[in-house]
């Protein structure tokens, strides 16, 4: 398994995030408990998941103490007509959140190849770009297709070929 320092290289490396602001986020997410400390004498060992948190958390133009608390916000934002606080469990489980359809691509990395992910900073947004389809994530309730301010948008766009790239050189094929 990959530590976290590794992740966080390959994060600045492949996908071209400032490094100490790598770090600053997995320092943080490791005080909030989102991803493993370690131990005496063992780095931390992370998972794809913790991959994603801190891929996620360097995106955001947040302050770092906001870290935690809006990378797990990002991660539960879910596909048009996700409304949590309404839906029964066997209803909600067919809608997709960003951690479960980027687990999906973790799990198929050929499929990531060929997609771009924007990461909205002006409201909590997540599009995922395919080659003919567009998918938004956004909270329960909101419009997917209206802007959610009257300003800019503002995005960090990242290509899919570059997630790929830092996942082959963490975790292999």
């Amino acid at each position: 398994m990959p530590t976290t320092n590794q992740a966080v290289e390959a994060i600045s490396a492949r996908v071209g995030f400032p490094i100490e602001r790598c770090r600053s986020v997995a320092v943080k997410l490791t005080e909030a408990g989102s991803i493993p400390a370690g131990g005496p004498h063992r780095p931390p060992e992370i998972k794809l998941i913790h991959f994603l948190d801190i891929l996620i958390g360097s995106s955001l133009d947040v302050p770092l103490r906001a870290i935690p608390a809006e990378v797990a916000r990002y991660r539960e934002l879910g596909e048009p007509g996700f409304d949590t606080p309404n839906m029964p469990a066997s209803v909600k489980a067919k809608y997709a959140t960003v951690g479960t359809r980027l687990n999906y691509f973790f799990i198929l990395p050929n499929e990531l190849a060929d997609v771009q992910i924007d990461i909205v900073q002006n409201w909590r947004e997540v599009s995922i770009y395919g080659s003919d389809s567009i998918t938004r994530f956004r909270e329960p309730g909101a419009l997917h297709s209206h802007w959610a301010d009257p300003h800019h948008r503002r995005a960090v766009t990242i290509p899919g070929r570059a997630i790929a790239a830092a996942i082959d050189d963490l975790f292999g094929e």
